[in-house]
């Protein structure tokens, strides 16, 4: 049995991967924020809604790729983050996003193996 930690490592691992070579051409893929073209090696797997918040860590809507500098420098670039999220999705399902992350749902060991399957 593995531990609880080292299945959300490998979730988290996984996931990022799909995320970043989401839309990916070539193994290249744009910045979901500031827009730069980068290798897929280079790109994150941006969270809108911190990772902290279990219910939404692996949710694609909440999920995009971003480069280092939006991701890090600029803690997410949440300005630009969501104002494309409601572009895209609309109001009613970012602030559904919103509800989701704070919920008190319990994410199962089981839940996050079948989080490591899917991707």
């Amino acid at each position: 049995m593995r531990s609880r930690k080292s299945l959300i490592l490998e979730a988290d691992r996984v996931f990022s991967l799909y995320v970043r070579n989401r839309g990916a051409t070539f193994g290249w893929n744009h910045c979901f924020t500031c827009g730069a073209y980068l290798p897929v090696s280079d790109l994150q797997c941006g969270h809108f809604r911190s990772r902290r918040y279990i219910n939404t860590r692996w949710h694609t809507v909440n999920c995009w790729p971003q480069c280092n500098r939006c991701n890090v420098e600029l803690s997410g670039n949440l300005i630009v983050y969501e104002k494309k999220l409601r572009s895209m999705f609309g109001d009613d399902a970012i602030d559904g996003l919103f509800e989701l992350s704070l919920a008190y749902n319990k994410i199962t060991d089981d839940d996050i193996r079948e989080i490591i399957k899917k991707y």
